[in-house]
């Protein structure tokens, strides 16, 4: 009986602790990655760099959707939340495929590593 007590009191442990700032790197390389960069080069997405401050759809050198341009909202950490839970939500016609992340620890950890992506 203690032993089950002390696997569950330690589930409860690692689920209540916070991500690390470190974890943000490695859920935006796992969740945004494959489509968005953390330099200046553009992929399938635009690359993520100053995006907190940008206006949807005017980073220089990428084509946006028609619907990023006329949503024109200005990127801040709590509608990159937002975005990253369910982007259609936030931009209906949207043509980003990814469903969005159900997880608000790891979604934090995300905005917080983007937020701070620089030139």
């Amino acid at each position: 009986m203690n032993e089950r007590r002390t696997v569950v009191l330690v589930l409860c442990v690692l689920l209540a602790a916070p991500v690390r700032a470190e974890d943000g790197a490695r859920l935006f390389k796992n969740a945004c990655g494959t489509c968005h960069s953390t330099n200046s080069v553009h992929r399938l997405g635009p690359s993520l760099v100053g995006v907190v401050g940008r206006v949807s759809g005017t980073a220089p050198g990428y084509e946006f959707s028609l619907a990023m341009q006329k949503a024109a909202i200005t990127w801040d950490a709590a509608l990159l939340d937002r975005f990253l839970a369910a982007p259609k939500s936030v931009v209906a016609e949207s043509t980003m495929s990814y469903p969005g992340l159900k997880d608000e620890r790891q979604r934090k950890a995300i905005v917080e590593f983007v937020s701070g992506l620089r030139e």
